[in-house]
């Protein structure tokens, strides 16, 4: 349980080792937790008549998409244990023969020093600093390219669904959630580059992006709220807080973006955006996995993989979560 805890602990750590032992320990907690979720959910759609399948199916699907950057990050540092470069981990998405090949590369022996650094050892795995910037510009990119292709597929698919018959409103709706996708993965790219003032910038058009496809579906979340509340009171309250949210993100991203400019004159509005940004942040994880598990999200996909895909929109504000805590934690070592 030990390696389990710390490949979780390294979860955006692309850069350094990880010894057999500490992946093939996470890989074996991570099935038990998965295996759990799944037996829980075919129990309780075998003898409670489908009672509770919903909330245990969503709670497996929310914890793949959790720890998909922990497992992401330590199969890269296993790579990386055996001079193998991090890329390599696209070999397993090659059906049937990549699979294999990788299972077999990931338990080879840990090489000496190589150009990824000495041999990992227990102490070494403990004390590796995770939060630093090449680590979060590269979990940035991830986030951002799986965003990008959610969004693709999801609009695509709702199209789809349509026959050929949307409205405007459907067309507005996929060019901005495209064009809001391809500016949050060049942003996460030039915040990787270190060119933050440009990240900033376009952090605030993503920001604003966002703003219209909100405001344009909360006009009709909050048409009939008199008639929610007297139907579903705790939907009601899920949706008031979804539809605050919406609105909340967007300004704290432009607060957090405004002081990345000015964070040298004023460390008091600084660490307030700093802070503001995680707090929201946070407070849009819990929201959107209480959302998904108790049923408020559903997905109009039938496919198992494409309801995976939609759900990697809690990836988003996990995002924000990283990005705040590398600059808090920035702000106290210049402190």
């Amino acid at each position: 349980m030990k390696w389990y805890i710390q490949a979780l602990k390294r979860y955006i750590d692309f850069s350094g080792r990880a010894n057999r032992k500490e992946y093939w320990y996470f890989v074996l907690f991570n099935v038990i937790f998965s295996l759990t979720f799944l037996m829980l959910a075919l129990f309780c759609a075998a003898y409670f008549l489908n009672k509770g399948t919903t909330f245990f199916s969503n709670l497996t699907i929310l914890y793949f998409v959790i720890v998909f950057l922990p497992s992401m990050a330590v199969t890269v540092r296993r790579l990386h244990d055996f001079g193998k470069s991090g890329w390599w981990y696209f070999i397993s998405f090659i059906p049937f023969i990549g699979g294999v090949y990788m299972v077999l590369l990931l338990c080879q022996q840990s090489d000496y020093d190589n150009n990824y650094g000495a041999e990992p050892d227990d102490d070494t795995n403990l004390t590796t600093k995770t939060l630093t910037q090449q680590n979060t510009g590269i979990a940035l990119i991830i986030v951002a390219a799986l965003l990008l292709l959610r969004n693709i597929i999801s609009s695509s698919y709702g199209i789809a669904l349509r026959e050929g018959i949307f409205s405007t409103k459907d067309i507005i709706w996929f060019f901005v959630s495209l064009l809001n996708g391809v500016l949050f993965l060049i942003f996460a790219i030039e915040f990787y580059k270190n060119k933050i003032k440009t990240a900033a910038i376009l952090l605030i058009i993503v920001a604003v992006i966002s703003l219209i496809p909100t405001a344009i579906s909360q006009h009709n979340s909050i048409t009939n709220f008199t008639d929610f509340f007297k139907d579903d009171f705790w939907y009601s309250i899920l949706l008031v807080l979804r539809v605050l949210q919406n609105w909340f993100l967007p300004i704290a991203m432009i607060v957090f973006s405004l002081a990345l400019h000015y964070k040298k004159d004023n460390h008091l509005f600084t660490n307030f955006a700093f802070k503001l940004l995680l707090f929201v942040a946070f407070f849009g994880i819990l929201l959107y996995a209480a959302s998904c598990v108790s049923g408020f999200v559903v997905s109009s996909m039938s496919n198992i993989w494409l309801i995976i895909l939609d759900r990697i929109h809690l990836l988003y504000p996990i995002s924000f979560l990283l990005l705040s805590f590398y600059f808090l934690k920035q702000q106290k070592e210049i402190q």
